[in-house]
């Protein structure tokens, strides 16, 4: 009888240890199911290779506990970074991970510690719960030694056969590899393993250094279909053509627009001068800076990148015309992340990068003697409202609005930049064309570049436009031709104004003016307006 009590007893604890491991395995899956589906965009496409990633992990066996155990810890670390990052900004694009390697090392550490709290110390404890109290706590009793090897077999079968041989076979992908290694592995590896293997390939092959094809400056022999002459009326007319291009500027947060706060005292001195106009309704093409600046500066479109690396650009069109071209930036704009504009950039008579603070732009610009020119086109890139706000702005700027917040006092120094830059031109030129406008706009407080629900999605690409002319009122009155059937204008057309301020002779193609397209993120071209209703 008592060894009958025994058994029976035995068999409760066996059938409880059997429904528990159940539990565990239904949960540990569970877990990546969810955050597959949230990080890859509420979207269950190729969840099978993850399946099979973390099913491989439960057949690694117990014996190997240490090596186990930290190597599933720092995967689900990387996984725990991608959930809680996609929880806060949506979606993690290629074009993301490409920018996050442009910053320079100063925003990268800042950006890092202000994420501390809301995403890197939430990733260490998900990995560390997830790995110790589940993982950790699931035994597979596989004893069949042809049961377990064959299940290995087959899922190391399918990782080759889907991956590794599904890439090396087709000679497509290889030259792929060769000429854009960012665009191959998105397409073969990261569409496949959206989570932690997709988006580190990107960051590996970057640190390793291979090249994207938009590292390669040349010149171009080919003018876009667009331009008909490089001697219209206009041409000598405007000798002085000057380009401010700020960064993550919203709209809505300046007092020239509007706002409340008195956040641009000298844009509004500046910009309300004869031949001057503020432009109402203006957006970016693009929410990020590597994909905006190129449709500004070249006839690049969000559905066709082809004139960026195959004709000539609106500094190789200066260049043609006499002009003598200069590119000033804060930010680092070469190098082993080189920027996609950097293309651009670099084919200008004079290169300057990497300062300290945007106030050293026109510091910089009159060590170029710029004066001593006959014809000058200046494109000066600030660093403007970029996250972290707190590195770009000082204590005159929270002494001068000192209730704004962090973002109102970029937007402020901004604002004293442009009237240093303004100073400076009107003491060494006679006649001059000053435009200002940012690659993209800013969602206050969570960034740009971001594929989620919001009531200010639209914040990110809502951008401030001005103009200020010592010739004529002609570029006030030409940027209002680029306006759509909604009154917009999509600031990719101001090519056109430029080319048209070099002397050239321009025919536009309508449709690009009516058909208002931006590029996504996900690098996939949309409709300004549909696209906006679908995430605000």
């Amino acid at each position: 009888m008592y060894k009958g009590i025994m058994f029976n007893q035995l068999k409760k604890i066996d059938f409880y240890h059997q429904n528990k491991q159940k539990f565990l395995v239904v949960f540990y899956f569970l877990i990546i199911l969810i955050s597959f589906y949230i990080i890859n965009i509420q979207n269950l496409k190729n969840f099978s290779y993850t399946f099979l990633i973390y099913l491989l992990f439960l057949l690694i066996k117990n014996k190997c506990g240490r090596i186990r155990n930290s190597v599933f810890l720092v995967f689900n670390f990387i996984l725990g970074i991608e959930l809680f990052f996609s929880i806060k900004y949506g979606y993690i694009s290629e074009s993301l991970l490409k920018s996050a390697l442009e910053n320079d090392s100063e925003q990268s550490v800042t950006m890092i510690l202000q994420e501390l709290f809301p995403i890197i110390i939430p990733a260490v404890l998900f990995s560390i719960i997830f790995t110790f109290t589940i993982y950790n706590k699931i035994q597979l009793n596989l004893n069949n030694k042809f049961l377990y090897w064959g299940t290995i077999f087959i899922c190391c079968f399918f990782f080759f056969k889907n991956t590794f041989y599904y890439y090396l076979s087709d000679k497509r992908h290889v030259r792929d590899f060769q000429i854009d290694p960012f665009f191959s592995l998105n397409k073969s590896i990261r569409m496949k393993y959206p989570m932690v293997i997709g988006n580190t390939s990107i960051l590996l092959t970057s640190y390793f250094g291979f090249k994207e094809k938009y590292t390669n400056v040349i010149e171009h022999e080919r003018y876009n279909q667009s331009i008909i002459n490089n001697k219209s009326m206009l041409y000598g007319k405007y000798k002085n053509i000057i380009l401010i291009l700020g960064e993550s500027a919203y709209r809505g947060r300046h007092s020239i627009y509007g706002y409340e706060k008195n956040t641009t005292p000298n844009m509004s001195k500046i910009f309300s001068q004869k031949n001057s106009c503020v432009i109402e309704q203006a957006h970016s093409p693009a929410s990020i800076t590597r994909d905006s600046i190129p449709m500004l500066l070249s006839f690049a479109k969000p559905n066709n990148e082809l004139p960026l690396l195959e004709e000539k650009n609106i500094i190789e069109m200066a260049n043609i015309q006499k002009y003598h071209t200069s590119w000033i930036s804060k930010t680092r704009e070469s190098g082993a992340h080189s920027s996609k504009y950097s293309i651009i950039a670099k084919l200008s008579n004079t290169f300057i990068e990497n300062l300290e603070d945007d106030l050293q732009l026109p510091e910089k610009l009159i060590e170029t003697n710029f004066q001593k020119n006959e014809n000058n086109f200046i494109v000066l890139h600030l660093a403007g409202s970029h996250k972290p706000y707190n590195l770009g702005y000082d204590q005159l700027d929270s002494q001068d609005l000192p209730n704004g917040d962090k973002y109102d006092l970029t937007i402020h120094h901004t604002d004293r930049v442009i009237e240093k830059i303004y100073k400076t031109l009107k003491v060494n030129l006679d006649n001059f064309i000053l435009i200002y406008t940012p690659d993209h706009g800013e969602i206050v407080d969570l960034g740009h570049g971001l594929l989620r629900k919001s009531k200010n999605f639209s914040n990110q690409f809502e951008v401030p436009l001005m103009i200020y002319s010592t010739y004529d009122d002609f570029p006030c009155k030409e940027i209002e031709n680029y306006r759509n059937n909604d009154k917009m204008i999509n600031t990719s057309n101001i090519v056109y104004l430029f080319s048209k301020l070099l002397g050239y002779s321009v025919d536009i193609d309508q449709s690009l003016i009516i058909n208002d397209l931006i590029l996504s993120v996900d690098g996939q071209p949309y409709e300004y307006q549909s696209f906006i209703k679908k995430y605000q």
